[in-house]
């Protein structure tokens, strides 16, 4: 199959690299910036690129997304948001939570660099308590409610002194 390469377009090698046209029709790495040589028989497909900051291209994405879904601008204005912040997670991925840490007094930070400390009430379940009062938060929280991104301290386990 035979394609008309044009300045700009992006394509991914047999190899694995990721190449883009320049306007004097060669090809470079986007890794690192180097020209290649690069003929067509070495592209394995094109890649397509999509601006999650440009409106034109969410709107038409989301309206291949969801072809059959209701074009009210309520519905519209949804999907487009929801189709932004999937290309943002592609382009910036989430890092996975770390898993939780059991020990008595463990410390961990969320994103927003509030500190949760681990407490196990007398028969209750194992919860998790804001190390500062926030005013009208509830300081009390489960595990799967905090998106923690730092174990600041493991706490302690039963044998340890």
């Amino acid at each position: 199959m035979s394609r008309e390469w044009k300045p700009g377009d992006v394509a991914r090698t047999i190899a694995g690299g990721t190449i883009a046209r320049t306007a004097t029709h060669k090809w470079i790495l986007l890794d690192d910036g180097h020209p290649i040589d690069c003929d067509d028989d070495r592209i394995s497909r094109p890649l397509v690129v999509i601006d999650p900051e440009d409106a034109e291209q969410v709107e038409r994405l989301s309206r291949l997304l969801w072809p059959h879904y209701s074009d009210n601008e309520h519905a519209r204005l949804r999907k487009a948001e929801i189709t932004v912040d999937a290309l943002r997670e592609f382009a910036d991925p989430t890092p996975p939570k770390e898993p939780e840490p059991l020990g008595l007094g463990a410390v961990v930070e969320d994103a927003e660099g509030r500190r949760f400390i681990r407490v196990e009430p007398d028969g209750g379940q194992a919860k998790w308590v804001l190390s500062r009062a926030l005013l009208g938060e509830d300081p009390r929280h489960v595990w799967s409610a905090i998106d923690a991104v730092r174990v600041l301290s493991h706490g302690v386990t039963e044998g340890e002194s």
